[in-house]
């Protein structure tokens, strides 16, 4: 149709009677690969291929092939969609996963997502080293989460969380985690909820890292103010 024409750059004329090879829209091998597939099975078949204009420019292809019959003789319709746009956005999309997650690895953070709806909290291997845990310990939902903390901090945690889903902002804090072995860590967290048109919840993406050296640290720095001052009133005293 002028569809097809006006993505490949040929006209009718030039493409009747004439395969995808001979017009270099298509490689031997991936014609070869398209009979099999429509040989091998009488029914609708959805597959992809690549398709090259006129101009050498490749494109990305969603094809549908139903078999038809007109007139007593078998044919293929077959309905194609590009979807080149949507496989770079894919490829775009892995990379900037994967740069964000050699980032978040080398900063020691753990990245999470949760899903509002359905209770189905994903975590990543750096948020099971920051817990303490294996893959197959952790039960993926909200209170499985709330459970690991420490007990004088879940109350609190969880009235941020959900004044981040009332619309408060986003979810900032600072916790303790308790390890399976009775091991306490200090972490940090940050998420961003994400909402529908009508503002409804429906996930809540954020990262977690550990600021255990640093509460050790101002713990420390405090004990010693405090004996400093001690120390000051006794001299004072004597």
């Amino acid at each position: 149709n002028q569809a097809w024409c006006d993505l490949t750059g040929y006209s009718r004329e030039e493409v009747i009677g004439r395969n995808s090879v001979e017009l270099g829209l298509a490689t031997p091998g991936a014609l070869q690969e398209i009979r099999q597939i429509l040989t091998n099975h009488k029914k609708v078949n959805q597959f992809e291929i690549s398709l090259f204009t006129r101009s050498r420019q490749e494109h990305r292809m969603l094809v549908s092939s139903v078999p038809i019959e007109l007139q007593g003789e078998e044919l293929i319709l077959n309905n194609l969609m590009d979807i080149t746009s949507r496989r770079e956005a894919e490829s775009n999309l892995t990379q900037l996963s994967e740069r964000l997650s050699l980032a978040t690895r080398a900063a020691g953070m753990g990245i999470w997502d949760w899903d509002i709806q359905k209770d189905e909290l994903i975590w990543d291997e750096q948020m099971y080293a920051l817990y303490g845990l294996k893959p197959g310990d952790f039960g993926g939902a909200y209170k499985a989460w709330l459970q690991g903390l420490h007990p004088d901090d879940r109350e609190r945690s969880d009235r941020l969380v959900k004044g981040a889903l009332a619309g408060d902002g986003e979810f900032t804090d600072e916790f303790r985690v308790v390890w399976p072995d009775g091991t306490v860590r200090h972490l940090g967290a940050i998420g961003i909820v994400f909402r529908d048109p009508q503002e409804k919840p429906l996930r809540m993406v954020g990262v977690d890292y550990d600021i255990t050296e640093r509460k050790n640290a101002e713990e420390l720095l405090t004990q010693r103010v405090e004996d400093l001052s001690l120390i000051n009133k006794l001299n004072d005293a004597v």
